[in-house]
């Protein structure tokens, strides 16, 4: 991905990668750099550590399924759902 992202002349602009993974979806977070451990976009603060209902009900994301604590990852039942992990945490920080 960064070297994609070098190719295209669009370093850093990757916030997120969304995947399917068995049943669920997930967002991932792309860190700074390949060996970083520093996200250029953690996921939304106050869903961190947050679970099924609770996060649904926070998020507005009917079948959210968890986000991590640290931010890097998310999931959700359907890639729409996903998507909107990202989508929601990046019109936040607007």
């Amino acid at each position: 991905m960064f070297e994609v992202e070098k190719d295209q002349g669009i370093e850093g602009a990757i916030k997120y990668a969304i995947f399917q993974d068995g049943d669920t979806w997930r967002t991932s977070c792309v860190p700074l750099t390949p060996d970083s451990f520093i996200l250029r976009l953690p996921l939304y603060e106050e869903w961190r550590g947050l679970r099924e209902e609770e996060l649904q009900k926070k998020s507005g994301i009917p079948d959210a399924v968890f986000v991590h604590a640290n931010g890097f990852i998310g999931g959700a039942k359907s890639r729409d759902g996903a998507l909107a992990l990202a989508v929601k945490t990046i019109e936040a920080q607007k």
